[in-house]
């Protein structure tokens, strides 16, 4: 019964904490297992397989699916969002983003003590690779499936003072009314693409022209780089005050032609995820 009411309490709440869509999730680990080795694609079935039902069962039921189907590497991604209320895991709420001071430029281990997205990159890299058993490696996927879509969704990397702009009030997106969640999904769906569409036209554009240098790079380089997002004026989430990102003031208005530049944006930052995720799994898991 504790079970069943904590999954019927997923289903029917809406989290306000910070996250990647669950379509953004998806889409970033279907690609990294299309381009991880064979090896690790059959690593990464065995430890799905590991999953305890009540886990499955919260899983699906978060994502509105049948409480016993398969659980793909995609799906699997959307598992920490899933049991993020769960007691035994409060302590990964904090994981999900890292807060940096409104005048910053880069991101410091300073601002992450060992509680942000940044460490949880590396603190589930390293037991994905080390961990005692299979249930501790799949978690351990999941949560670095995870953490790779957060860290690129730029809003992921912002200010505390305004919740990473939930606090940031927009209008021209029915569904999101503020900036974060334009970030999260409503750039994304407003796309109209479908998730097998996006997949495929993203995995084309990687296959044909990713830059090598996409995975050679670690958490914190990628941290900076949706900080360097974030701080664009075409963002229309800082407002520069002599190197100072000043918060807008009032409703800002996002047009048609935010949808068009930004949609790009999101597209690549779903493909280095999507690189950099394949690189980190083969690495802990193609031996």
């Amino acid at each position: 019964m504790k079970y069943l009411l904590s999954i019927i309490t997923l289903v029917v709440s809406i989290s306000n904490a910070q996250a990647l869509s669950q379509k953004g999730h998806r889409i970033v680990c279907e690609m990294a297992y299309q381009l991880s080795s064979p090896t690790t694609q059959a690593k990464i079935d065995t430890l799905l397989s590991s999953i305890p039902a009540n886990h499955k069962k919260a899983l699906n039921a978060y994502q509105r699916k049948g409480q016993d189907d398969a659980v793909s590497y995609a799906s699997s991604c959307v598992w920490p969002d899933a049991i993020k209320r769960w007691s035994e895991y409060k302590e990964f709420k904090r994981w999900h983003y890292v807060n940096v001071a409104r005048d910053a430029t880069k991101v410091t281990d300073e601002d992450c003590n060992e509680a942000c997205v940044v460490w949880g990159v590396k603190h589930h890299s390293d037991e994905l690779e080390n961990g005692g058993d299979d249930w501790i490696k799949a978690q351990a996927a999941m949560f670095l499936g995870h953490w790779l879509g957060d860290i690129h969704q730029p809003l992921h990397v912002s200010f505390k003072d305004d919740l990473g702009g939930n606090k940031v009030s927009v209008s021209g997106y029915p569904g999101c009314n503020n900036i974060h969640s334009v970030w999260d999904k409503c750039i994304i769906n407003k796309s109209k693409a479908t998730e097998a569409q996006l997949v495929a036209e993203l995995l084309a554009e990687i296959k044909e022209d990713a830059p090598t240098t996409w995975a050679t790079s670690g958490a914190k380089t990628w941290a900076r780089e949706s900080l360097k997002i974030v701080r664009r004026s075409s963002t229309k989430y800082c407002e520069d005050d002599q190197g100072t990102c000043r918060k807008p003031q009032g409703k800002v208005f996002l047009s048609a032609q935010y949808q068009h530049k930004n949609l790009e944006v999101i597209k690549r930052r779903l493909k280095q995820a999507a690189v950099r995720l394949a690189k980190v799994l083969d690495g802990a898991l193609s031996r």
